[in-house]
């Protein structure tokens, strides 16, 4: 079975958000599109020196005002989720043909099977950057407390020692 090409992946890819998008409202469809731009693109991802998309020289965000621009946006989340697919593909491949014989002859995942493959690894990747935010939030709370505390505790002394001070001649 051969793999599908790049710009079919990514035709498809667009055709299915196409369909989704007739039934969606117009906020729908641009939540949904930085959703997926911040997901597939990781616009807000940290890279392996701790810089953000941001802080590197990435081109800011295409403009959601326009057109032009949501489609920009379309187009991109479209090839970076067929890359995703085409990889998802190739590395099935892989696996079947490093694995044991057993008797299939087509050891590459249809393109369906793909898409679902994808949109699962997206699904637990956000399942994953929510709970890592949830305990980046907890953790900047339970800092925040104890600073507030080790403040109020430093304030009181400071009164305690300024009113021991008044009474001294």
């Amino acid at each position: 079975k051969e793999v599908p090409s790049l710009d079919r992946l990514v035709q498809s890819y667009l055709r299915r958000q196409e369909q989704r998008q007739k039934e969606m409202s117009p906020s729908q469809i641009r939540q949904e599109e930085e959703y997926y731009s911040r997901l597939l693109l990781g616009r807000e991802a940290v890279d392996e020196r701790g810089a953000t998309a941001k802080q590197l020289s990435f081109p800011s965000p295409t403009s959601l005002r326009t057109a032009m621009g949501r489609k920009a946006i379309a187009v991109e989340n479209a090839y970076a989720f067929a890359l995703r697919q085409q990889r998802e593909i190739l590395q099935s491949g892989l696996r079947h043909d490093d694995g044991p014989d057993d008797g299939r002859n087509d050891t590459v995942p249809t393109e369906e099977e793909s898409v679902e493959k994808v949109e699962r690894l997206l699904r637990r990747e956000s399942r994953q950057n929510r709970r890592k935010g949830r305990e980046i939030t907890e953790d900047v709370r339970a800092w925040r407390a104890a600073k507030d505390a080790t403040d109020e505790s430093e304030t009181n002394e400071t009164a305690r020692n300024d009113h021991d001070d008044d009474g001294i001649p």
